[in-house]
């Protein structure tokens, strides 16, 4: 009966679940024994708080260990990265984006979606507005995202989705497009990772 209990905890509340249903089936019997015994008010409220903060703990204990497995361990799947790339005087119009050298990274697809992850350091001299792009066998779709313009260099952070690759080697490219014609753009350690989920 007992590990059938664990076994229900663990397929609906994970780590916790079976974290706190251990410590009810640990601490099941010593309730009775301490509800059938001669304690007084006050040992009974000592043991009774006593064991809630066991439990609260080993509890919290358990999240942390999730927490730290799920967002701290490399996401599943198949993943790739460029090398970091750092150019100056980059850029094109968003009709005629400029690739950044060095950025392929090629990925064997199965089909499912595939996350790009573009991170690295970023600054356009004008002041104009910044498009990058990641793109599918050149050109075959292109993901877009528009970055705020700024006069410094600043972080570069984000991530696009191709929910539908097909299903084989498919090289990833990064792209950079401003709203001028001049080649205004500088980026640093920039570096493009994609993971299939």
């Amino acid at each position: 009966m007992e590990p059938k209990v664990l076994e229900i905890l663990g397929q609906v509340a994970g780590v916790g679940g079976i974290v706190l249903g251990t410590f009810l089936l640990l601490f099941k019997d010593l309730l009775e024994k301490m509800a059938s015994s001669k304690l007084g008010p006050e040992q009974f409220y000592k043991l009774i708080r006593l064991m809630l903060i066991l439990t609260w703990s080993v509890a919290m204990a358990g999240l942390v260990a999730w927490a730290v497995a799920h967002h701290v361990a490399p996401p599943p799947g198949n993943s790739n990265s460029s090398r970091p790339i750092s150019a100056r005087g980059i850029g094109g119009t968003n009709d005629n984006p400029r690739k950044l050298d060095g950025s392929d990274t090629s990925l064997e697809c199965k089909g499912r979606p595939v996350q790009a992850q573009v991170t690295g350091l970023f600054y356009h001299a004008n002041g104009s507005p910044t498009t990058f792009w990641v793109y599918r066998n050149e050109k075959d779709i292109g993901l877009q995202h528009n970055v705020t313009a700024v006069a410094q260099m600043s972080p570069l952070s984000f991530s696009v989705v191709d929910d539908y690759p097909p299903k084989g080697t498919n090289t990833y490219s990064l792209y950079v497009a401003g709203t001028d014609k001049a080649n205004l753009v500088n980026v640093q350690n920039v570096q493009l990772r994609v993971v299939e989920h």
